[in-house]
């Protein structure tokens, strides 16, 4: 019989099974994984941290109401994804040599507190889900005030294109394991290929 893990004992521990919990926080995603050698359980512990960049709502991000502008959480977005993409192996020169970029084929953008000009505001980066070979991707920039309130939220799905053939692709590995650094939702989801099947 499998007893209570020593490490939580509000957490039962089942045996086939893996569980994913996040802190209250919502800063550390941890990876429970069971592996059966003879009779043994062996318990595996990783830890993702969110990431998070720090950013300012400036002046070209207002609109005529005085808040940050709809355009502007996208493009923030924009800019977050792609200062994770350069700090892990991806930077705009490395995917003009791999002829490979990220494209997004739909925005998904939710309000819930005003922004403010010269605010300072936190944007996080998390994955929601991907397909097998990699070639769609679902992710989340949160937008939070540095009390912690959600602002806003920007939900994406988007894919990988080839600069030559301009076709959407299954990445290489370098692309698959960058992704893989991302901390996952709770309700993180198998999304289908972007790769149409030839007949």
């Amino acid at each position: 019989m499998i007893k209570r893990s020593h490490i939580n004992p509000t957490l039962r521990i089942f045996r086939g099974y893996e569980w994913i919990l996040v802190s209250k926080i919502r800063i550390f995603q941890i990876r429970f994984c069971l592996l059966r050698s003879n009779d043994l359980i062996e318990l595996k512990i990783s830890m993702i941290q969110i990431y998070e960049k720090v950013l300012y709502a400036g002046w070209a991000d207002m609109d005529f109401n005085g808040h940050m502008a709809n355009r502007a959480f996208l493009d923030k977005s924009g800019d977050v994804r792609m200062m994770f993409f350069s700090e892990n192996g991806l930077s705009g020169r490395n995917m003009a040599k791999m002829r490979i970029g990220p494209v997004i084929k739909s925005d998904k953008l939710e309000y819930f507190l005003e922004i403010g000009l010269m605010e300072e505001i936190k944007c996080t980066l998390i994955l929601v889900g991907t397909s097998k070979d990699g070639s769609r991707f679902k992710i989340c920039n949160e937008f939070k005030k540095m009390n912690g309130s959600l602002a806003a939220r920007v939900t994406s799905v988007g894919g990988w294109l080839d600069l030559k053939s301009r076709k959407l692709i299954a990445p290489p590995d370098l692309v698959l394991k960058m992704m893989d650094k991302l901390h996952k939702t709770e309700d993180f989801e198998q999304l289908p290929s972007s790769i149409r099947k030839t007949p």
